[in-house]
């Protein structure tokens, strides 16, 4: 039977568990900004990442204990969704040109 950890100093550094989400989230605004701002229907883009990151300030205090366990599943997961990344992500590249050339 596993137990909760009762406080959050005995937590593990969340941190440390949001950081492959944190780095997906910045790459996709930093991929995502160069449409933002080349397009003027998507220039409302620029909110998401804003009222996002204030969703997420309103709930921080209300969230539950987080339990944080690495093991040989969760690397796993990871390298198995790293993997499906670098597969897919040259068709996804080839789908975004295509319809930016496709709008011009």
């Amino acid at each position: 039977m596993t137990t909760v950890p009762s406080s959050r100093e005995d937590q593990p550094n969340i941190w440390m568990c949001l950081l492959p989400a944190l780095l997906a989230w910045a790459w996709l605004v930093v991929k995502a900004s160069k449409m933002w701002t080349a397009m003027p229907d998507l220039s409302f883009g620029w909110l998401v990442p804003i009222l996002c990151g204030f969703l997420l300030w309103e709930v921080w205090e209300n969230q539950p204990p987080s339990v944080c366990r690495w093991g040989w599943r969760s690397g796993l997961v990871t390298f198995l969704g790293l993997g499906l990344f670098l597969i897919f992500r040259p068709m996804w590249r080839q789908s975004v040109s295509s319809q930016q050339a496709w709008l011009a």
